[in-house]
């Protein structure tokens, strides 16, 4: 399943801004392990632009890179 929305990224204190909001894309399998218990795994893009809320960086746009675990559970 693919998934995308708006993030949220707090930068510190040497920003000019407290959060900067970036773009985030992924996808999501899940397995199933019972009718009503299961595990899934999301790989995930997050972009965000650097000059938004530093203007010394270099670097037009930042991306990072994750992987988020978890299980579900159904009623």
């Amino acid at each position: 399943m693919f998934i995308g929305g708006i993030g949220s990224y707090f930068p510190g204190a040497e920003a000019n801004t407290p959060i900067v909001l970036n773009r985030r894309f992924g996808f999501q399998g899940q397995m199933r392990l019972s009718e009503h218990m299961g595990i899934w795994v999301e790989p995930r893009f997050n972009l965000f632009k650097d000059k938004s809320y530093r203007a010394d960086l270099q670097e037009p746009v930042r991306g990072t890179i994750g992987v988020m675990i978890g299980t579900s559970y159904k009623f």
